[in-house]
C-alpha cells in the first residue's frame, strides 16, 4: 500500500500563520518611496486631457495591482470619477510563486526539525 502525503498538525499551523502573514502582506497598501527618500504615494500622469492618479499599490513582494482613479484635467477641479483597477498578471503570478516557495521552505524546515528530533530521541 502506498503511503499518503501527510503533515504533522504543528506544522500545518506554523504553515497556515505563515499563509496568513503572506495574505496580509499582499492586501495592505505598500507605501513607495521615491529617489529622495520622501514618502511617494501616488503618482500622477495625463493620459489625453484626463489625469490619472494612482493612489494604492497591492501586492507582495512585487505591486500586483494598483488602484487609482481617472479624473478630467487638474483645472476642472472634478476628482470624483471612476475608481480603476489595473491587474499586473505578471506581478501576481510571481508573488503567489514567492508565496508557495515560501511555504514549501517552511513545510520542509518544520518536518526536517521534527524528523531530526525524533531521530535523537530513537523513536
Amino acid at each position: 500500500m502506498r503511503k499518503r502525503f501527510q503533515i504533522h498538525l504543528s506544522t500545518a499551523v506554523v504553515m497556515m500563520f505563515v499563509a496568513g502573514g503572506i495574505i496580509w502582506a499582499n492586501f495592505t497598501n505598500t507605501p513607495r518611496f521615491s529617489t529622495d527618500g520622501s514618502r511617494d504615494d501616488s503618482k500622477h500622469f495625463n493620459i489625453g486631457e484626463w489625469q490619472y492618479s494612482i493612489n494604492q499599490r497591492f501586492g507582495w513582494p512585487m505591486t500586483a495591482v494598483e488602484r487609482g482613479y481617472i479624473s478630467e484635467a487638474m483645472y476642472k477641479n472634478r476628482n470624483f470619477s471612476d475608481d480603476a483597477y489595473e491587474v499586473l498578471r505578471l506581478m501576481a503570478a510571481l508573488d503567489a510563486l514567492v508565496a508557495l516557495i515560501l511555504l514549501a521552505l517552511v513545510w520542509f524546515l518544520c518536518e526536517w526539525l521534527i524528523r531530526r528530533r525524533a531521530a535523537r530521541k530513537g523513536a
